[in-house]
């Protein structure tokens, strides 16, 4: 399972009383984390998001979510806290009571990434991006990680072009 995979979750123990405690990890050095913050934002919030709807619909919304990193930037604890979950290092539970709203956090963190994309790929425009990036990605066979990325950087550019044409709103 790797970071980047919106699907797996680790069951880390279900409880007597129906209860359960689903972990996602990352193992990815922090200085890698704080480089790929937006990305990193965003897809903590999403596997987040997965775990809290498992734990609704298969455990009666009973559950912890619990995003697992050894040294978990401040950033990563603001983005789990706000999608509902807890950071975990190792030794403690870790959570942001002043995180901003997960949409907030959403928002800024796919403009960025847009950006980043967009910067990456020499392009002047997000449309250009689009173009170079829609092309690149036929051209080469994507591994399932790598999958879960280019389809977070579509989303992004996409974005990023619908708020050109609605005065700065998705």
């Amino acid at each position: 399972m790797s970071w980047a995979d919106l699907e797996s979750l680790l069951v880390a123990r279900e409880r007597p009383d129906g209860s359960v405690v689903l972990v996602a990890r990352d193992v990815r050095p922090a200085t890698e984390l704080v480089a790929s913050r937006p990305l990193s934002t965003i897809v903590a919030i999403c596997r987040v998001c997965a775990g809290r709807h498992a734990i609704a619909s298969k455990h009666g919304g009973r559950g912890v979510m619990v995003y697992a990193h050894a040294a978990p930037p401040a950033f990563l604890i603001d983005a789990v806290s706000a999608a509902g979950g807890v950071v975990y290092d190792g030794k403690t539970d870790r959570a942001s009571r002043g995180a901003l709203a997960a949409t907030v956090q959403l928002d800024a963190a796919f403009v960025d990434l847009a950006s980043a994309v967009r910067r990456r790929l020499g392009a002047k425009s997000f449309a250009g991006a689009l173009d170079l990036l829609e092309a690149e990605l036929r051209r080469a066979p994507q591994e399932p990680d790598a999958r879960w990325i280019a389809a977070l950087e579509l989303v992004a550019l996409a974005g990023e072009l619908i708020r050109e044409r609605r005065a700065a709103r998705w």
